[in-house]
């Protein structure tokens, strides 16, 4: 059972198929579940059947202010406003430049994000997304269906700029899932791209896409 010390303290949790992750008042981090590629991110690969705090060794142990819980792998954003990534890193996921597993938080390669804050993080499938203060969208990772929204279906392993050309505002939010993502803009429309095989995306039809795409509602306000 999850200690009652930690479940009076969670201000933020985030789940995968395998794994889950709490974050705490105080800007540390459990994780519990299964840890075969180092997704806990407690610098091992044992699994874990109770919340346990993540190794912040690489942080600097500096505060956590947000969680992402991808499929094998976990992201993390510091109060700094720096990204790090732990787990599966099969086809880049991690953003690190490289497809090596990692077992604690890593900071992710941000060459080409310049020095830009990051203000969300949002974990995939197999995919990572990052959006900076300045509105732009990063993604790294696979890319089979075109959810990296940059265009093609090459697989990165470091974050590249998402194309953003088909919106018509800023983005607010970001949300990352299976094998495609959304974004929610300041004005409100809603823009998807990726996998599409069974209409997930929302866009009139079942084609995958490889660029933001707008979302068809069915209803007016």
């Amino acid at each position: 059972s999850i200690p009652q010390e930690i479940i009076k303290n969670l201000t933020d949790i985030s789940v995968s198929s395998k794994h889950s992750l709490g974050l705490d008042k105080n800007g540390k981090v459990y994780s519990w579940g299964n840890n075969q590629y180092g997704q806990l991110g407690i610098g091992n690969t044992d699994n874990k059947n109770t919340p346990t705090k993540i190794n912040t060794s690489n942080m600097s142990n500096k505060n956590i202010t947000k969680i992402s819980a991808g499929g094998d792998f976990s992201l993390f954003l510091t109060e700094d406003n720096k990204a790090y990534a732990t787990g599966h890193n099969n086809y880049g996921q991690l953003g690190i430049g490289n497809t090596n597993d990692k077992n604690k938080p890593t900071e992710i390669n941000t060459s080409n994000i310049s020095n830009k804050k990051i203000i969300q993080i949002s974990a995939g499938k197999d995919f990572a997304l990052f959006l900076t203060e300045d509105k732009k969208l990063y993604a790294t990772g696979h890319n089979n269906y075109g959810q990296l929204g940059i265009g093609n279906t090459d697989d990165k392993t470091t974050p590249v700029e998402v194309d953003i050309s088909n919106l018509n505002s800023d983005i607010d939010k970001i949300v990352a899932t299976g094998e495609h993502f959304i974004v929610l803009t300041k004005n409100g429309n809603v823009y998807t791209t990726g996998r599409n095989d069974k209409w997930q995306l929302g866009i009139g039809n079942n084609k995958t896409q490889t660029l933001l795409t707008k979302v068809k509602f069915a209803f007016k306000n």
